[in-house]
Order: structure tokens, then sequence, then C-alpha cells
């Protein structure tokens, strides 16, 4: 999933990171990268405090959904399906590299 992030210079010198519905949240820094991260580990937080994403999509006037929470939390890095998957993939890169000389 992307989302747009406005990221503007405020009074001060500072700049804020902000992101609209359905999350209404803002994050400030001295730095424009700083504002991002500091908006980063927000939204990360409500995701740990038990707020999920979900999907739900809207076609031809009939309504399939919505789709299951996304997760919002780490369960990809040890289940079995992501694991092969991720085998699959660099095997995939390693055979794809040029030979050295």
């Amino acid at each position: 999933m992307q989302l747009p992030i406005l990221i503007e210079p405020v009074p001060g010198g500072r700049f804020r990171a902000s992101l609209g519905d359905p999350f209404h949240a803002a994050a400030e820094a001295d730095d424009p990268q700083g504002a991002v991260q500091e908006l980063v580990r927000l939204l990360q937080q409500r995701l740990k405090s038990g707020a999920r994403i979900a999907v739900l999509t809207i076609a031809n006037g009939a309504v399939q959904g919505p789709a299951a929470p996304l997760p919002a939390d780490d369960a990809y890095k040890t289940d079995w399906v992501y694991r092969e998957l991720e085998e699959a993939i660099a095997q995939n890169r390693r055979l794809e590299e040029p030979a050295g000389p």
C-alpha cells in the first residue's frame, strides 16, 4: 500500500509530515526525513496497539469485501509461506546475477 505524505515547512524552521484519511496523523521534526520517520513511528505504534487496515472493493455497484485486514504484526517473518517465497526470490536473483571474472 502506498500512501501520499505531505511534507511542508512550519514556523521555527521545522518540517511537518502528514497523512489524510483514514489516518489523520502528523509529525514534526527538524528536517523532512525526521518528520517522515516520526510519522512512520506513530503509525507503527497505532498498528501495534490493535489498529488494522482493510480494503473494501466496490465493482459495478456490488460491494466485495471487506478484505481480511492486513497484518499489523511480524507474523510474516515466521510464516513458512513467506520464508519459502523469500528463498525462491533469493535463488532466482542468484541465478540471474552475471558470473564474475
